[in-house]
């Protein structure tokens, strides 16, 4: 992420800090690097699959035939990520304002399911031959071969790789952690020819049982990645820092807390932050200082954040009573962590705040009658307003 926020500051500087011209530079930039890495991998993998799977069938060689089906696999999933890219890139509309970015989270889902595919077709094949196994012959030509398509393959995954991380596209960066794989299933081709030809040593149906392991718990990884980022998981990335360190370093904020991502696509991304103000300014003025952090993480990050703004405690020493009493009575109450974002009049009547507690804590509504009910028995007419914000056990 902060490859990508340097090179947003990077990109025609006499721009003056339009982000949403930057904004669609760098998303034209994503696409163009995505798209010329998908095609190679397309046609890199494609011209490797047919040659294979020719060899396989002339030398008999079941570790061969499936590494050409796996590269075909490689070929479709690049051509996945081409399609799902092309996809993402489309303009929001009243039934989807959001725009079509997750759409490279079920790309990732795609791919790993093609691989999951190959990994069991693979292994039945190879178990298959483990207990009546075939004659296998190759050639000189195949054994060159064979050598060329790892070194090929090695490149070819090193570039969608780090083309992938670098744009934070996973469909791509999916099919190339695939094609490391291939690396080793290739490897494992040559070794298996090498030992076949000049020791007769045939382990060619192990080594495709062995490799389709490897694909099962590649494609495992993967899903698991894109069911996580479709069903939304906890941040604490880099970016997230990022913003607390922007707001912090603000004179006008004294806290910052619960911050809620949600992304739309790794070029799409929306929050939500709860900030307590240091002193009590007229509203204007609060929503020009808000206006500008706002852009100012906008340009750092390339989130759309929206603030949730919490008033400033009168300094009065009946009102810090009354905090110290309301945070002394939700600390006795079991989960609780933390209370921030207090708010009171000086009687107490209305009393607001936000308590921190982990996910642990199963009954949120018995918690928060229980905080109610100890905050009462010093303010009996209290109208208590509580929001609980969850965050992971430390």
């Amino acid at each position: 992420m902060r490859k990508i926020a340097e090179k947003r500051r990077g990109i025609r500087k006499d721009l003056r800090y339009d982000s949403s011209m930057i904004f669609k530079k760098m998303e034209k930039e994503r696409f163009q690097a995505v798209n010329k890495a998908s095609l190679m991998g397309l046609l890199v993998n494609g011209f490797l699959a047919v040659v294979k799977l020719i060899i396989g069938l002339y030398s008999n060689s079941l570790t061969i035939i499936s590494d050409s089906v796996n590269q075909f696999m490689d070929s479709l999933s690049s051509a996945v990520a081409m399609i799902f890219a092309h996809i993402s890139r489309r303009n929001p509309d009243p039934d989807h304002p959001r725009g079509y970015g997750r759409m490279e989270y079920f790309a990732s889902f795609a791919i790993s399911l093609l691989i999951m595919l190959a990994g069991w077709e693979l292994l039945q094949e190879g178990v298959t031959r483990i207990f009546h196994p075939e004659e296998m012959k190759l050639d000189t030509f195949g054994m060159v071969f064979l050598l060329i398509s790892v070194v090929v393959k090695y490149l070819l995954s090193s570039y969608q790789i780090k083309v992938g991380e670098k744009w934070k596209f996973d469909p791509l960066s999916a099919a190339g952690r695939e094609s490391r794989i291939d690396v080793l299933q290739s490897s494992a081709v040559f070794v298996s020819a090498l030992l076949t030809k000049y020791l007769n040593l045939n382990f060619d149906a192990w080594c495709a049982a062995v490799i389709s392991v490897l694909l099962l718990r590649t494609a495992a990884g993967i899903m698991k990645d894109a069911v996580e980022d479709l069903i939304g998981r906890s941040d604490d990335s880099e970016a997230s820092q990022m913003i607390y360190d922007l707001i912090r370093n603000e004179k006008e904020f004294t806290d910052a807390y619960d911050l809620v991502l949600h992304s739309y696509g790794p070029m799409n991304q929306f929050g939500s932050i709860k900030v307590q103000l240091r002193s009590n300014p007229e509203l204007s003025t609060a929503m020009k200082r808000v206006a500008a952090l706002k852009k100012k993480i906008m340009q750092e990050t390339g989130i759309r954040l929206t603030f949730e703004l919490r008033p400033c405690p009168k300094d009065c020493p009946e009102i810090e009573v009354i905090r110290a009493a309301v945070i002394n009575a939700a600390m006795r109450v079991e989960g609780t962590r933390e209370i921030r974002g207090f708010y009171s009049d000086r009687e107490g009547k209305d009393i607001s705040f936000d308590a921190t507690l982990d996910y642990a804590l199963r009954d949120l509504r018995q918690y928060r009658k229980a905080v109610t009910d100890e905050i009462r028995k010093s303010y009996p007419d209290a109208r208590v307003v509580m929001e609980v914000n969850m965050v992971k056990r430390k």
